[in-house]
């Protein structure tokens, strides 16, 4: 990218937080930044937060991937597998009554065998038992899309708007 070697982006946060987000895979800016969901899209994401009661002090933050794809591709099923692990210690230690998944890819591999896509559950709130595939821990988990979609499609704004209503009347009634 620019000769400079970076290491993975790691989640963001306090080990006694309740919530718990979960998007994609770093960008160029999180590479750089070395924090999860920062640049154009972080902008976006700290706005959904906020249009949901919430701060980024008061949530984890990660990605189910830890690494940048060149070219901002979506990661492959084996980058994904490498990472999850990292993801399940990270669900095991921070013990979350609440996820958010952001895109297909977080969506899939916190709440593995799921068969419809991120826009038709977009502003779902459902409560799973094999969270990332940890027939051990359940959780509520919230769908939406990425941030990035939502910045670059009228359609993916409008399911982030959905999802932010749901989400926000969700947290409201149960946590």
């Amino acid at each position: 990218m620019d000769g400079v070697d970076y290491g993975p982006t790691l989640p963001e946060g306090y080990c006694d937080v309740e919530i718990m987000t979960v998007a994609r895979n770093p960008g160029k800016d999180e590479l750089v930044a070395g924090r999860p969901l920062v640049g154009k899209a972080g902008h976006r994401f700290d706005s959904f937060l906020g249009n949901i009661g919430l701060d980024r002090r008061f949530v984890w933050i990660t990605n189910s991937c830890k690494c940048f794809s060149e070219g901002n591709r979506c990661p492959t099923k084996d980058e994904i597998k490498c990472c999850s692990e990292f993801l399940r210690r990270e669900i095991s230690i921070i013990k979350p009554k609440f996820i958010i998944t952001f895109g297909n890819e977080a969506m899939n591999v916190v709440i593995p065998g799921i068969k419809m896509s991120v826009s038709g559950l977009c502003g779902s709130t459902n409560k799973y038992d094999n969270i990332c595939g940890n027939g051990n821990f359940e959780s509520w988990v919230g769908v939406c899309v990425h941030p990035s979609y939502a910045m670059r499609s009228s359609e993916g704004e409008k399911l982030m708007q959905r999802a932010e209503r749901s989400i926000k009347e969700f947290l409201e009634k149960k946590l």
